[in-house]
């Protein structure tokens, strides 16, 4: 409130004249003007401010009814398009044959400056890797997450083939800052594992003595985000555990590796895509018990013609840090 506006309610004040009053924006109801607030482009009353909050997104005030569930307005959703919402789960679409191993791959995107326009950068994104789709996602400081629909291996390898001169012209254009700050997850398709072999996944990623392994091939420290501890196997297959684990077997038709550090160059990428599908098909060996360590996985891996090749990126990884193993 101004000075003009003080002066002028006290001289009425001193005339003996009613105070200057104001009709609330939203309920009509007279009140004192100097009470007033501003919320939305309206003055409104005390008792009408709790039905406004301040949108995510872009800091105004707005009314609740056009807030969706995460506080973003209705002006900031439309802008944000193609960016779903973090919430948004579409039926699964599933690409690829000759293998019932399909794979998700969610990439978490963060940009360092904050100039890029982000419905844009998603657009071009999906429109090169058209079997994916974005999402918000609050912990990244800037960007989004791009999700695929599940699809098989050598899917995921001929789509982001075909789609990398584009991409590698996006990450020259938009300055990505992913590591250490944002994470690579990994979903495997549930059903591809009987029960036992479920069991042995989530032992294998809780086992003490794998954990320095998992932390080198996931290129970060095991933390809050992807815990490795040792546990019940019942609890964590029941989801009576948080999600924040190396293994999350929460999810109804899937369970998600959450190690990998976050990045947007392919190599990475493509990596722990091969890593997911390899601990996959291991895990079926008859030869793969449980109490069977990363040694195991190794011997396996590149002792063995069929896994190596089938898993170049992986294997080139592995033997160039095998003193870190």
């Amino acid at each position: 409130m101004n000075s003009a506006d003080t002066e002028s309610g006290r001289s009425n004040a001193n005339r003996g004249l009613a105070p200057l009053t104001c009709a609330c924006g939203r309920c009509g109801q007279l009140f004192a003007y100097e009470d007033r607030l501003m919320l939305a482009e309206l003055a409104v009353c005390d008792a009408c401010s709790d039905a406004f909050s301040l949108c995510v997104d872009c800091n105004a005030w707005t009314l609740l009814t056009e807030l969706d569930d995460e506080n973003s307005c209705n002006a900031c959703r439309q802008a944000a398009l193609p960016i779903q919402a973090y919430a948004y789960k579409p039926e699964p679409v599933f690409f690829g044959t000759g293998s019932k191993l399909f794979l998700g791959l969610e990439l978490e995107l963060n940009l360092e400056e904050r100039s890029c326009d982000l419905p844009t950068l998603a657009g071009a994104c999906l429109q090169i890797l058209p079997y994916c789709y974005a999402k918000r996602d609050r912990s990244i400081r800037y960007g989004f997450e791009l999700v695929s629909h599940p699809a098989t291996l050598n899917y995921h390898r001929a789509a982001w083939s075909q789609a990398l001169p584009a991409w590698n012209r996006i990450r020259q254009t938009h300055r990505f800052c992913c590591a250490g700050q944002t994470g690579i997850h990994v979903h495997l398709s549930k059903a591809f594992f009987s029960a036992s072999e479920l069991a042995k996944l989530v032992y294998f990623c809780n086992q003490p003595t794998n954990r320095d392994f998992l932390a080198a091939i996931g290129q970060r420290p095991l933390g809050h985000w992807s815990r490795s501890e040792a546990g019940g196997i019942k609890q964590a297959l029941s989801g009576e555990y948080d999600r924040y684990r190396v293994l999350n077997c929460n999810p109804a038709a899937t369970v998600e590796l959450r190690l990998f550090n976050g990045s947007e160059r392919w190599e990475d990428i493509l990596k722990n895509l091969e890593f997911a599908d390899a601990i996959g098909h291991w895990i079926k060996q008859p030869d793969c018990r449980p109490g069977c360590d990363y040694r195991h996985f190794l011997a396996w891996l590149l002792g063995n013609p069929q896994p190596s090749g089938g898993y170049a990126c992986l294997s080139d990884f592995v033997r160039q840090h095998l003193d870190s193993l």
